[in-house]
């Protein structure tokens, strides 16, 4: 049995509960995401593919995405009741925003569900990362942090199973390809 003062044994619970109380900060945190919120979505690209070698990774908070501009789609989805309000920002401000191109993308889920959506459908529609639906933020618990959204009520083309497809919600990475 080890046997401890008890000035010792107080100096060892105080270090736990500073240690508890106030936890060292991450040294991981992504060089294009403010440490004061943590990113909603990373933007990976393969270096290969931009030319210079190296990975990229841009962080995305609630703040710098609000910084890109929303846009208001109205539309229904196989997922909602009626005609749904979803608000975001465009998939392709957001790749602009990173300095990343490509010819696809693969957007991934908390779930790890992925699906490859190619670049010439953000030229072509207006395809928003939603964080809100209704006006309400959207959670984990219903479809968010984000949520790949087509206007399939104003672009008639887009309702089929292949969008249906494409529309990923949980989305937190975005890997250019």
């Amino acid at each position: 049995m080890i046997r401890m003062r008890p000035s010792l044994v107080s100096a060892v619970l105080l270090l736990l509960s500073l240690t508890i109380l106030f936890p060292a900060p991450s040294s991981a945190a992504d060089p294009g995401t403010p440490a004061s919120d943590p990113a909603l979505l990373t933007v990976i690209a393969d270096g290969a593919k931009q030319g210079d070698g190296k990975q990229t990774k841009v962080g995305f908070d609630m703040a710098r995405l609000n910084a890109l501009g929303t846009k208001i789609i109205r539309t229904t989805t196989p997922w909602t009741e009626g005609v749904t309000e979803f608000q975001g920002v465009l998939v392709r401000d957001v790749l602009n925003a990173a300095g990343i191109s490509g010819e696809e993308i693969r957007v991934s889920a908390v779930n790890d569900y992925s699906y490859t959506i190619p670049v010439s459908d953000l030229r072509k529609y207006p395809v928003i990362l939603a964080f809100k639906m209704n006006g309400r933020t959207l959670t984990v618990r219903d479809k968010g942090p984000l949520w790949v959204i087509y206007p399939r009520d104003e672009f008639p083309e887009l309702k089929t199973k292949e969008i249906d497809h494409r529309m990923v919600w949980q989305v937190t990475q975005i890997f250019v390809q």
